[in-house]
C-alpha cells in the first residue's frame, strides 16, 4: 500500500513539475513584501444592527504572499468574535497585492501579519 502511494506521488511530481517554494516569516527575509494594492474591508451593514455606537472590533490575519506578490492563503489569528466580519476581512485580503519577498537572492513565500480595526460611528 505504501509503495503504491509513493509511486503516485512520484508520478505526480514528474508529470506536473512540482517544486517546493520555501516559506518564511516576515522577519526572516532579506527583502520584505510591501503592499502595492489594497483596500480596507468595508464595515458590514448587518453589524450595525448588532453593535452599539462606539463599539470597536479588531481582526488580525496572517496572509501568505506568493513569489508573484499575490495572496494565496489567509488565516485569522485574532477573531473579532463575529465569523462574518472575520470572513469579510479574509476575502478582502485575498485581493491585495504585494511586492514579492526575497531570501538570499531568491523569491520566497512570506507570511505577513495584518491588523484591522472597525469602530461603529
Amino acid at each position: 500500500m505504501v509503495k503504491i502511494r509513493y509511486f503516485w506521488l512520484l508520478s505526480f511530481i514528474v508529470l506536473f513539475g512540482c517544486s517546493i517554494v520555501p516559506t518564511y516569516e516576515y522577519d526572516e527575509v532579506d527583502v520584505k513584501p510591501e503592499v502595492v494594492s489594497s483596500s480596507f474591508p468595508s464595515y458590514p451593514p448587518w453589524l450595525r444592527d448588532e453593535a452599539d455606537e462606539g463599539d470597536e472590533f479588531s481582526v488580525k490575519v496572517k496572509a501568505l504572499v506568493d513569489t508573484d506578490g499575490s495572496v494565496i492563503r489567509v488565516k485569522v489569528t485574532e477573531s473579532s468574535g463575529y465569523r462574518k466580519l472575520d470572513n469579510n476581512v479574509k476575502e478582502n485580503v485575498f485581493l491585495w497585492e504585494f511586492t514579492p519577498g526575497e531570501h538570499e537572492g531568491e523569491l520566497v513565500r512570506v507570511w505577513v501579519t495584518l491588523s484591522f480595526k472597525f469602530i461603529l460611528t
